[in-house]
């Protein structure tokens, strides 16, 4: 059915409040936005300057998408998806911040290294950095040319021995706990082609709870996922849960985990060119094992928001996040395919394995003191299906071809579209407002 202005009036009433944002009230809006995260927020944001106006529907119980600070669990700020503010002060989220008065880290987070069997961090590492550097010098000259490889056929003859014993370390860095992907699964030119995450910040806050502080008092419905979009001469008849509402056009933001799962269906059908591109894209997964400590708990010895790095077997590696905002926090983070491994575990096992994780590197009293723990579950979650896009080898234009309208009158939208800021907040919201300016010169026209 469509819902009329009286019958979507009565759906407003009964929905629940996300966060900061407001309940739906907009009846056959100028522009309907799927997705309520950074994308679907930056959109809005523009449509409305723009004099048009928009409904926001969220799958979700909340906005914020990947972005979602839990205090519930812990009683402090933990980041359970997206954390850092990167980029430093280009990043324009960070005026936002400042803007609301939420209070920005004044420095990144310390990285110390632990040579296997090791309880104490080293001094100093060259070997670490000089296995950084020229495994990231390798993947960026096979980036240059013609042909798009697998970052781990890139993987340079290591000669050095102190190089090549943190070679796996540097390979898990690179690969599954910043990209999201294996090595052998990354394209070299999707990797080139991105920002260095130079001036990573966290937000005391949360950055979950700034991107719901930004997103306040827009038009969202939660709980209302689109089912289906259908295109015709007059404009797009969005499908939903809650019925049908009928717009000009429309910002569509669902991960590509959820838009190639078959969970939204098109009418027409996307061409042959838009499903080659999201076939061409995968979801990357990076999982957060929280841990929560007493107070005199050995892990909470080190200072605030430093990175514990051990030295790994092989790229499927790990490491530990401590005290994020002087928080008695160890954040244990694992990527790629082990991430995606661990997603099939139930929570219990996955806490365990960072404990075992944090007594190998501490000691056999490494993990005293823990009081609580929690799992990321972006991997289940059929709301996201994943952390955040990779192209596979060989498809790295994939995301460029993500910007074609779908029947003149969907726009995506996401951080799979944030250009060299991919992957990223920053890229997912600037991603909403380059959508949103396209959605306004079309409806000029």
């Amino acid at each position: 059915m469509k819902i009329t202005r009286r019958g979507f009036a009565r759906l407003a009433a009964a929905l629940p409040l996300a966060g900061v944002a407001r309940a739906a009230v907009v009846s056959e809006p100028d522009v309907v936005i799927v997705g309520a995260g950074a994308a679907g927020i930056g959109a809005a944001q523009t449509l409305i300057a723009g004099g048009r106006s928009v409904q926001l529907i969220e799958a979700a119980s909340r906005i914020g998408g990947r972005c979602f600070t839990d205090t519930a669990t812990f009683g402090v700020a933990f980041d359970r998806g997206a954390a850092w503010l990167k980029g430093g002060a280009a990043n324009p989220l960070a005026g936002f911040a400042r803007l609301h008065r939420f209070e920005i880290g004044a420095s990144e987070a310390r990285e110390l290294t632990f040579a296997r069997g090791a309880q104490a961090p080293l001094a100093s590492n060259d070997g670490y950095e000089r296995a950084i550097v020229t495994l990231s010098d390798a993947i960026a000259n096979a980036a240059e040319q013609d042909d798009d490889i697998p970052a781990s056929q890139a993987a340079p003859m290591l000669l050095d021995d102190e190089v090549r014993s943190w070679a796996a370390t540097a390979s898990a860095m690179i690969g599954p706990l910043d990209m999201g992907v294996d090595l052998n699964t990354m394209s070299v030119k999707d990797w080139f082609g991105l920002e260095e995450d130079d001036g990573n910040r966290l937000v005391r806050q949360g950055l979950g709870t700034l991107i719901a502080r930004i997103g306040a008092g827009l038009p969202v419905a939660v709980n209302t996922p689109a089912r289906r979009l259908v295109v015709s001469g007059r404009g797009v008849a969005v499908e939903t849960d809650r019925g049908t509402i009928l717009t000009k056009a429309v910002v569509l933001t669902p991960s590509l985990g959820v838009l190639t799962s078959g969970a939204i269906t098109f009418d027409p059908v996307p061409d042959p060119a838009m499903f080659a591109a999201w076939s061409g894209m995968q979801m990357g997964l990076l999982t957060k094992i929280a841990m929560f400590f007493g107070a005199g708990a050995p892990v909470l010895r080190f200072a605030a928001d430093s990175m514990l790095i051990p030295q790994a077997d092989d790229e499927r590696g790990h490491v530990f996040h401590v005290r994020p905002f002087g928080a008695p926090l160890a954040i244990c983070l694992v990527g790629g395919s082990l991430a995606w491994e661990l997603a099939g575990q139930r929570d219990r096992a996955v806490i365990e394995f960072a404990r075992e994780k944090l007594r190998a590197l501490l000691g056999a009293s490494g993990d005293a003191g823990l009081r609580n723990a929690a799992v990321t579950d972006w991997g289940r979650n059929p709301l996201t299906k994943g952390a955040y896009s990779a192209a596979l080898p060989g498809h790295w234009r994939a995301r460029a071809a993500l910007e074609a309208p779908l029947s003149e009158r969907i726009f995506l939208a996401g951080e799979a579209q944030g250009g060299k800021a991919a992957q990223k907040v920053h890229g997912a919201f600037a991603s909403g407002q380059r959508a949103a300016r396209r959605i306004l010169k079309l409806l000029r026209a």
